[in-house]
């Protein structure tokens, strides 16, 4: 006998797990409603493997009927069984079974084994404990799993998860868990749906970005664009700071609708003058990604006073 078997009571019909060996020939036991009793190991006998796989078949467990609808998932859950011992179970209320593997890794590439096993379906399994105590150095969690039933049935993929649990966190998570009926900690393990989740939620923002987008999207812009004072303002007033300052914010405005509406090319006239507006354009152009070149429009239409564009 050693740690983690599990036995039968002799004179009794109670079941359990070995948690430690005592002193005097006694093991400790902790019986399916989590109490823990010493008992004589003459009075209680291993159950093997097999036998325990043939009990659990001959009461039905092989499968869920179809019409049962799917559980609420795959769960991770801790049960404090006092103030210290805190006992986790895989948790399978769906209805495929699930072949489980847990390890446990500290910090390296180096890992421990935890429980290996078979969780029919609608059924829970304790996989290991731990202390409360020393809680700041518990070991990440991971847990690979695969899911079947026993006849034909929709495939899903294997799963792989883990856990490293932080306070901040791990005490957020108090439910009651599911089959155990049980208070304690519960962690989704169904990392597919939760995947399609956040999947949703991204598409969904997405979407509403777009939407605000789309409603703040400027106009396409004709072309050419004169930014010729006069034809963007009737003030008379304007300094030439304020002028230039227009015409730099009418170019701008109009290049970035360009951008966005994926233009091949605008043009833009700005006149021939001291040049400084000219220079300005050019400047921005040289510093704007998404601009494939820009050279002088066709002269005989516009001389030298307009610049075309190209977008990429």
């Amino acid at each position: 006998m050693k740690p983690g078997d599990k036995v039968r009571m002799i004179h009794g019909r109670e079941e359990g797990r070995i948690i430690r060996i005592l002193p005097q020939q006694q093991v400790e036991i902790e019986i399916e409603d989590g109490f823990r009793i010493p008992v004589l190991m003459k009075e209680v006998v291993v159950v093997s493997k097999a036998e325990s796989e043939y009990l659990h078949a001959d009461k039905g467990i092989e499968e869920v009927p179809e019409q049962t609808q799917e559980g609420t998932g795959l769960w991770l859950g801790v049960h404090p069984f006092n103030d210290n011992i805190h006992s986790f179970y895989l948790i399978n209320d769906t209805t495929y079974h699930v072949q489980v593997v847990c390890v446990s890794k500290q910090g390296n590439d180096d890992a421990n084994f935890l429980f290996s096993g078979l969780v029919h379906a609608q059924k829970a399994e304790k996989i290991f404990e731990l202390n409360l105590e020393s809680f700041s150095s518990w070991p990440e969690v991971a847990l690979q799993g695969l899911r079947y039933k026993n006849k034909s049935f929709p495939y899903l993929k294997p799963f792989e998860v883990s856990f490293h649990f932080k306070a901040d966190t791990f005490f957020k998570r108090k439910a009651m868990l599911p089959l155990l009926q049980k208070n304690g900690y519960l962690f989704a393990l169904e990392v597919e749906k939760e995947t399609l989740k956040l999947e949703a939620l991204k598409h969904a923002l997405n979407e509403n970005r777009e939407h605000l987008l789309d409603n703040n999207r400027p106009g396409r812009p004709m072309s050419p664009v004169d930014l010729h004072i006069e034809k963007l303002s009737n003030e008379t007033q304007l300094s030439n700071s304020e002028k230039l300052k227009l015409q730099l914010d009418t170019f701008q405005k109009a290049l970035d609708a360009a951008l966005v509406h994926n233009m091949e090319e605008i043009i833009f006239i700005h006149g021939v003058g001291n040049g400084i507006l000219k220079n300005e354009l050019h400047k921005r152009l040289s510093q704007t990604k998404g601009i494939k070149y820009f050279e002088d429009a066709a002269k005989e239409k516009f001389g030298y006073g307009a610049t075309k564009v190209k977008i990429r």
